[in-house]
């Protein structure tokens, strides 16, 4: 039994909203083809009758359902003598809008003002709401069910690295973004007239048809395995650099024999770091007024220590203690402390505050930038208080030259052992001290970070790659008569028994369904989506942007 093929227009325009047969509409040699993330298209030639206008819709019925809804796109008028006028007509549906829209994305400038750009980016994450974020801006199509958008794997969420494209289309787009799926392909359903619905599927979930030869009305089966291009390893290729800033290569591998994918790295676009970065070598004490801090900080103390040489511990005579209530009279030949004391830190706002002193290195530019440190000038002030038997004539002579360069006050008092004589003095110093906020206690060497770094992928990735792509493809063709059930062809595996007996479980991708209406043949053809070649993933994979190469620091 043939099928009834009805079309129907708009109201208003030649082709109206009532529904006709073809053949009253006058299509002739009328041919709808189906394919797989394309353009759909319904191709024929009219003598007359109701020519539909250019970028007129029109929806095509099989048996009453809806199998396509697109807008004539190509009217082209011819006339010959002799044989009269005639128009050749092309109408285009599901994905035509998106094949000629320019993506645009809002974009955020500098000052923080957003404006419209042709360009979109998408951080790393999900595939899938990568997708569906572009689905949703789609023109001509709608993403209805999210659960029709299935890129989830075994092994979870399929996570992708930052996408950046410019210029491209919303087909280009979806395309590139698809790339590291090879076991994808999709269909509009248009079984609701006037909701394009796009269905995005993977192989593992797809139904699957299956013929049987000799039993099915099948016409003919001609089918390929193309095994070189199974993929059974994915080795991203990386770029990282060490603490010196040279490049470090590495790989994220999932399987055997392993395809080398460039990810990231000098090869894959133009921007290199340096092999070569500023380095400083540093080490940093904190600064605390500390006797051994003083006598090197300190101008006039350090010059005296120059001269006449540090106090020295158990001397013949002398205690120099940080508090009075220290001293004790046994002590005074073999106790010795030399400890500033009512020590103060300030900064240049007069508050009291802490920092680092450097040690080894100095204070280079990128230390700021890079690492957050902040230079601070720390005033540091405190006393030194000398006790010792008897009078100015019996100090140390260090101590004497220090009582005539700087402050002394003077006290004295009895010892409270024998009534021998107790002298006392209290010594002023402050120096400045060029300090940071941060610490570095051992000897580091820092090195001044680049710009950018190279990206690395996300967990997974080649894992989920390498899943997508490991099954044998079968490129090929079957022709189904006309009494073979209709449905919906694509998004299915496609197997064949009573032949090969490898193609009863070929699973081989359909990939489009074309029907010249007249005869109702349909010929199926498996392989790839022409946008999305199953040996994509050996390509270049980082979308169409040398920017998805690093992250700026």
């Amino acid at each position: 039994m043939n099928a009834l093929w009805e079309i129907q227009g708009e109201a208003g325009r030649t082709l109206d909203a009532t529904r006709r047969t073809v053949t009253d509409v006058g299509l002739l040699g009328a041919v709808l083809t189906l394919t797989s993330l394309d353009v759909d298209t319904l191709t024929w030639t009219q003598r007359g009758g109701m020519v539909p206008d250019d970028r007129q819709e029109l929806w095509l019925f099989r048996n009453g359902e809806c199998v396509f809804q697109g807008k004539v796109t190509r009217r082209k008028f011819r006339y010959e003598a002799g044989s009269g006028r005639a128009y050749a007509l092309v109408a285009s549906g599901g994905l035509y809008e998106a094949s000629i829209g320019q993506i645009v994305d809002e974009a955020t400038d500098g000052s923080g003002a957003t404006a419209t750009r042709p360009s979109i980016q998408f951080p790393p994450g999900s595939l899938r709401s990568m997708v569906s974020r572009l689905i949703a801006a789609m023109p001509g199509v709608t993403e209805g069910d999210i659960s029709d958008i299935d890129l989830a794997t075994v092994a979870g969420e399929f996570l992708v690295g930052r996408q950046t494209f410019t210029g491209g289309t919303y087909l280009n787009v979806l395309m590139d973004l698809l790339k590291p799926v090879a076991d994808v392909a999709g269909r509009i359903d248009y079984s609701q007239p006037g909701q394009r619905k796009l269905c995005i599927e993977r192989r593992p979930g797809m139904e699957t048809l299956t013929l049987q030869l000799g039993v099915d009305d099948v016409g003919e089966v001609d089918l390929t395995p193309r095994s070189e291009l199974r993929l059974t390893g994915v080795a991203l290729a990386t770029t990282a650099r060490n603490a010196e800033g040279k490049t470090v290569y590495s790989a994220q591998v999932s399987g055997d024999g392993a395809r080398l994918v460039p990810y990231s790295g000098p090869e894959v676009g133009a921007f290199v770091p340096p092999d070569n970065l500023p380095m400083v070598e540093i080490q940093t004490a904190p600064v605390t007024g500390a006797w051994d801090e003083v006598k090197v900080l300190d101008a006039d103390i350090a010059k005296a220590i120059a001269e006449y040489g540090d106090f020295t511990p158990g001397g013949p005579r002398g205690l120099y203690s940080s508090t009075f209530e220290t001293f004790r009279y046994a002590d005074w030949a073999t106790r010795y402390e030399a400890l500033p004391f009512g020590v103060s830190v300030k900064n240049e706002s007069g508050a009291v505050d802490t920092g680092y002193r450097f040690v080894s290195g100095q204070m280079v530019d990128f230390l700021k930038t890079d690492y957050n440190v902040v230079e601070k000038t720390l005033q540091v002030s405190g006393n030194i208080i000398g006790e010792w038997l008897g009078g100015f004539a019996d100090a140390p002579l260090l101590f004497q030259s220090l009582m005539s360069k700087i402050g002394v006050t003077r006290t004295g008092f009895t010892a409270p052992v024998n009534g021998m004589l107790v002298t006392q003095y209290s010594l002023s110093f402050s120096y400045t001290v060029p300090a940071i906020n941060v610490s570095y206690p051992t000897l580091q060497t820092l090195y001044a970070k680049a710009a950018y770094e190279y990206l690395t992928p996300p967990e997974n990735l080649a894992e989920n790659m390498r899943r997508a792509g490991d099954f044998t493809p079968y490129e090929g063709a079957a022709i189904l008569n006309p009494k073979y059930p209709w449905q919906q062809w694509l998004c299915k595996r496609l197997n064949v028994v009573n032949g090969d007996a490898d193609l009863a479980t070929a699973g081989a991708l359909i990939q489009s369904a074309t029907v010249p209406l007249q005869s109702g043949v349909v010929t199926l053809k498996t392989g790839a989506p022409p946008r999305v070649p199953l040996n994509a993933v050996i390509g270049r994979y980082a979308g169409n942007s040398a920017k998805d190469n690093i992250v700026e620091l």
